[in-house]
């Protein structure tokens, strides 16, 4: 979501601004794309007035094929079932929310735009008892797609799970018929909200989710088994199965062992033993590539800083491609997207911190001209115009360093050089992290000539077991402390004017914007809180998270339940000592920081006698959602050749 850049769009009355600002907030006209199985077409999500639909396209001379125009609902997740039909997974936009929304239905519909029809979910088949599809499951349920099942050109896998206040419900694993609708029932989870990670035979054999104490659990299954196994060793916050490889009888997962970091390991699933591949000294793995075949690892992600890769599979034959990406983009992210089953066709999306998504297709058989542009995803934003970032390190009051991102405001300046500067400060706070890429919201501070400080503050993903976990329980204290410093650095350093100093986020953000301030109360000029938490103990009673099946046990690792602390960690409580100026957005459809949490906050600052800015939105939940652009879907997609290669 472009929240702050919507909200300045607001305030902003210079016409030059107003424009950049514009495109800035707007959201992705192309999404993503998405190959068929043997690479002959090409689909992408497209957002125009009405909303997200789908193009396909002929990718021997990029030649659209069809168009699926979204009506009353969009396209979600994309998957080709076979070469000839799509999966999509659908949203909709319902009540006064503006986002779209997933509620769990699948749509098939073939390349051309012909048969298309929901085949799971409550509209399948219309529950009219007897018709010829009646035999399909009319059920309210949320489903999504495990598995393509590409070897299958009849069936997908899905995971099927009742609706639910709560989300407690269990799942299912089913095979769905994507002709006719029709379902089997094959295995059911072995826990809540799982993610499921298959064998390159289509077979389930992971299970990962979250137990009603906030615990992190992960089990595995036998080829043809029914029965599933926990395991133990590597398992947290951080694990995620990566591949199957049944040749050598091993699980290949991003997870931890005797190290704090987050590394690569791989584990024979008859002894149990597991051996460490490859751990970061400083950060946990960020991303791991898959070849065509999805067992063959070809790299790893790491950020530190920069993004870095490391090549692994380096005897595949896709390794020496995948190496030659990189080459060709020196510093950026490099991530195949997509692939044909026979990995000779490629999606292949390239990213950076002023380039927000390039999409090209790679095609092995050409002879020349093997890479060729498809699309940017913000075609009108001009990277010309945006500021790069550079990593920064800080040393916080404690004698640890933390890590973060600086970007220079287009021409700032002031007296010695010093210029006007926003702490930035991300969501969470836990489980995330600021990275080197795009954002929206930096550039719209940058081209305002605004320099921006992020800070990957205790508490924040990434960076470890420790790091992250010293973060529970000190939101009011030890996190702000982390802002704090960095604000105290950027001072020092010289970057930023000590009377010219805002603090501004969004959700945790928020809070922070209001909390960091009345903590230093000289220190920020201004305060903009977007979507926050005022008030702590109102956490346990009101919003999504409380309703969760895990939410309390949840509450009670990150907040905590000491009514002392709690009282001392909300900006309620303390309002008399804010004095900088202050800009409070929010949503009034906001579930996860509900309304009323601003609403106190207002209560506290009117008893106080303290000025403020509002703006609260009607048809908002969790954030901004910009309103739609309008986009021509007339003629063919432009493909132009950046790269000859031999």
């Amino acid at each position: 979501m472009r929240i702050l850049a919507t909200i300045l769009l607001l305030l902003t009355t210079h016409l030059s601004a107003a424009d950049m600002l514009q495109k800035l907030a707007a959201q992705p006209t192309y999404i993503d794309a998405r190959l068929s199985p043997d690479g002959s077409k090409l689909a992408i999500r497209v957002r125009v007035e009405e909303g997200i639909g789908v193009m396909t396209f002929d990718t021997s001379n990029m030649e659209r094929i069809g168009w699926l125009r979204p009506t009353k609902f969009e396209a979600g997740g994309l998957h080709w079932a076979n070469n000839e039909r799509l999966i999509i997974e659908i949203g909709e936009q319902r009540g006064v929310r503006e986002q779209t929304t997933s509620f769990g239905e699948i749509y098939a519909i073939n390349y051309d735009g012909e048969k298309g029809d929901f085949i799971y979910g409550i509209r399948a088949g219309d529950g009219r008892p007897g018709s010829r599809t009646s035999t399909r499951s009319n059920e309210p349920v949320w489903a999504n797609v495990i598995d393509p099942l590409h070897d299958d050109e009849k069936h997908i896998l899905i995971s099927s799970e009742p609706f639910s206040r709560y989300g407690s419900e269990i799942p299912t694993v089913i095979r769905l018929n994507v002709n006719n609708g029709r379902t089997k029932e094959l295995i059911r989870a072995p826990i809540q909200k799982p993610y499921f990670m298959s064998d390159q035979k289509g077979e389930v054999r992971v299970a990962l989710g979250t137990d009603c104490d906030s615990e992190v659990h992960a089990f595995y299954r036998d080829a043809g088994s029914r029965e599933w196994d926990k395991l133990e060793d590597g398992v947290d916050i951080n694990f995620f199965p990566i591949a199957m490889d049944d040749d050598n009888n091993e699980l290949w997962f991003v997870g931890r062992s005797d190290s704090d970091k987050a590394g690569l390991h791989r584990m024979n699933m008859a002894s149990r033993k597991m051996t460490t591949v490859y751990e970061h000294e400083l950060v946990d793995i960020s991303d791991v590539q898959l070849a065509a075949d999805r067992k063959t690892i070809l790299a790893m992600r790491v950020d530190p800083g920069y993004p870095s890769f490391l090549m692994l599979g380096k005897k595949h034959e896709q390794a020496a491609i995948y190496r030659q990406l990189l080459d060709q983009f020196p510093g950026m992210g490099v991530d195949i997207v997509s692939q044909s089953q026979d990995g000779s066709k490629m999606v292949i999306m390239v990213e950076s911190d002023i380039y927000p998504g390039l999409f090209y297709l790679y095609d092995d058989h050409r002879k020349e001209n093997k890479l060729s542009f498809l699309f940017q995803q913000f075609p009108e934003l001009p990277s010309e115009q945006l500021t790069t970032v550079e990593p920064v390190s800080i040393e916080a009051r404690s004698g640890d360093e933390i890590h973060g991102y600086l970007t220079r405001g287009h021409n700032a300046r002031g007296h010695n050089g010093k210029g006007p500067t926003v702490i930035l400060i991300h969501g969470g706070p836990h489980y995330v992290r600021d990275y080197w890429r795009y954002d929206p919201d930096v550039q719209m501070l940058a081209s305002l000539g605004i320099n921006v400080v992020q800070v990957n503050f205790r508490g924040s993903g990434g960076y470890g077991l420790a790091y992250g976990e010293t973060g529970y329980r000190e939101w009011g204290r030890l996190i702000q402390h982390n802002i704090i410093d960095a604000t105290r650095w950027a001072i020092s350093e010289e970057i930023a004017d000590e009377k010219r100093v805002c603090i501004m986020g969004a959700s945790f953000g928020g809070y922070s914007a209001v909390q960091a301030a009345i903590l230093e109360p000289d220190l920020y000029q201004c305060s903009v809180a977007v979507a926050g938490i005022y008030d702590l103990p109102m956490l346990y009673s009101q919003g999504d998270v409380q309703q969760a099946y895990f939410g309390e046990s949840y509450l009670e690792k990150v907040i905590g339940k000491d009514e002392r602390l709690l009282a001392e960690f909300s900006p309620v409580n303390h309002i008399a000592g804010l004095k900088s100026e202050l800009l409070i957005v929010h949503g009034r459809e906001d579930q996860r920081a509900p309304i009323s949490q601003a609403r106190a906050l207002m209560k506290a600052l009117d008893e106080a006698g303290i000025s403020y800015l509002k703006h609260i939105e009607d048809k908002e939940g969790h954030g901004f959602f910009p309103k739609r652009t309008s986009w021509s879907t007339s003629g063919s997609l432009q493909i132009s050749s950046l790269t000859s290669w031999n």
